[in-house]
């Protein structure tokens, strides 16, 4: 008698163990006669484990796309940081670019041939143009480069620059010079030695250094059309004035500092040799453009040729003729009360009838 039908209800395949497929007996089997040629054995599906589960084509695709663009920003980066022009500062081009001769298409074309003595020309009246560049330099120290935008702020919006410019001369005296100063009287006399006579400003030539001193660059560009007679103006309005309108405008700190506030301070004025945009990155004492043309002293300045569009470099220092310190600051906005400007005059003769 062979075995029963219990014994053979559900068997195991044991020809893969990593398989979960079954082996059943038909359920038309019957329990009587069960003979080994009567099985019938029928498949479950197939299941894959996770252990062995298939890649998507899209997901594999995504993947090798990703590793490549990380292998060639690697290789980019390498190659750059390794290419002698590689320069670590952002600005360098910008630098380059900022400084270099580019062609400025006229705004005003055909303004020069129109006829005046029909169109009723009328000689425009001066204007004040405001200072694009306003920086320091200083002969005590040569290669230090004063900050641009020293009341700039962060804001959630990004870096805010407001249109505040510092203005700053001044020259100390050495002690030497000091002496020099005290012992020896304003006019030219001579003093007796066992050389003979000595002159006192010949002994104030030798001895006593140059002092000192900080200045003020100032650059502009000329603006509008027929309006080339130029003529810098150091403004500064009297005390009450300026007090006046601070206390009209709380938040700015106008910061004005003079040596003697109770008189006006010579200002002498120089003409640089500058025709390009001044880098103030790199501005210093010993990078300056070099002086050209003295202008005088600020109440007696010259007026000067200012072609349309161009750019006009400016130096103020302290007057060299004076035998003190002196010193001046303050700060200057927008406002025409306080501040170095460029007065423009008009070029065009007055042709109206």
């Amino acid at each position: 008698m062979g075995p029963s039908s219990a014994d053979y209800a559900r068997l195991p395949s044991a020809s893969d163990e990593d398989s979960e497929q079954d082996i059943f007996i038909s359920s038309s089997v019957k329990a009587e006669g069960l003979t080994a040629s009567t099985v019938e054995l029928v498949e479950q599906p197939y299941r894959r484990t996770e252990k062995f589960k298939r890649v998507d084509k899209p997901t594999l695709f995504l993947g090798l796309g990703v590793a490549a663009c990380f292998l060639l920003t690697l290789v980019n980066t390498i190659y750059f940081i390794r290419t002698p022009s590689f320069s670590p500062n952002p600005w360098s081009t910008a630098n380059n670019f900022a400084g270099a001769s580019l062609p400025r298409p006229n705004q005003f074309v055909g303004l020069d041939k129109v006829d005046r003595n029909r169109s009723g020309f009328v000689t425009p009246p001066p204007f004040m143009n405001r200072v694009s560049v306003l920086t320091q330099v200083s002969s005590e120290h040569p290669d230090y480069v004063y900050p641009d935008g020293q009341r700039q702020w962060y804001s959630f919006r990004g870096t805010v620059s407001p249109s505040d410019k510092p203005f700053l001369v001044n020259q100390t005296v050495g002690a030497l010079n000091c002496l020099i100063l005290l012992c020896t009287p304003h006019h030219d006399q001579h003093l007796v030695s066992r050389f003979g006579f000595v002159s006192y400003t010949l002994l104030r030539a030798v001895f006593a250094h140059l002092p000192p001193q900080t200045s003020t660059i100032a650059q502009f560009r000329t603006l509008d059309f027929g309006m080339e007679n130029c003529e810098v103006a150091v403004r500064v309005l009297p005390q009450d004035i300026l007090d006046a309108e601070t206390d009209l405008r709380p938040g700015f700190n106008r910061t004005f500092i003079s040596s003697r506030p109770n008189e006006p301070l010579p200002i002498s004025v120089y003409e640089l040799h500058m025709d390009k945009p001044l880098d103030v990155r790199t501005l210093s004492w010993r990078t300056k453009p070099e002086r050209g043309k003295f202008l005088g002293v600020e109440a007696e300045l010259q007026t000067i040729s200012c072609p349309q569009d161009s750019l006009q470099t400016f130096e103020f220092i302290c007057d060299e003729q004076q035998e003190e310190a002196c010193s001046l600051e303050w700060w200057q906005d927008e406002h025409e009360s306080l501040g170095v400007f460029l007065k423009q005059s008009s070029s065009i003769p007055d042709w109206s009838p």
